[in-house]
């Protein structure tokens, strides 16, 4: 009777193993790459709201943070109104990482996320607009960003006294 080769050999059983390791290996890489990115990103917008608020202060500025759904961007309330930032590269408008799901609360209260393009000349839809005032005090807000990619959900609180906080929901 015939030897019959049943099973894998044990080169074919190796090079599965190897393959599925790498396979492995470049997931939980993409996805340690993005959570640095993602907790970068947070950690700068808190000490950039900082650094505005203690710019509003110091230059007696009145600013305000407009965020938008995919990022934010800094205006000075002049004569005009709100009016972009500009010539300063630390306050200018900047993106989030995509895929982020914002949620923002003024004193408070939710408030929903629209892009400037779509809120100009609409009254009942206005961009969300945290104020540093030269007084030092800040719209109490709570910006909530959550990773879908990572389940990470970040917090960045401000309080009236100007007071700024940057962590990760429990």
């Amino acid at each position: 009777m015939p030897w019959r080769r049943a099973g894998f050999t044990l080169i074919e059983v190796l090079v599965v193993l190897v393959i599925i390791s790498i396979v492995l290996g470049v997931v939980t890489l993409n996805v340690d790459h993005r959570r640095d990115d993602v907790a970068e990103a947070v950690r700068r917008l808190g000490a950039i709201v900082r650094l505005a608020s203690e710019e509003a202060v110091l230059r007696s500025r009145e600013l305000a943070m407009q965020v938008e759904p995919g990022g934010y961007r800094f205006l000075e309330i002049g004569k005009d109104g709100f009016v972009p930032v500009e010539g300063d590269e630390v306050l200018r408008p900047r993106q989030l990482p995509e895929g982020l799901e914002l949620t923002l609360a003024l004193e408070g209260e939710p408030v929903q996320l629209v892009a400037a393009e779509e809120a100009d000349g609409k009254e009942d839809q206005r961009p969300a607009r945290i104020f540093l005032l030269s007084s030092g005090e800040v719209t109490p807000f709570e910006l909530r960003l959550h990773d879908p990619y990572t389940e990470v959900v970040w917090v960045v609180a401000g309080e009236l006294t100007g007071a700024i906080t940057v962590q990760t929901a429990p």
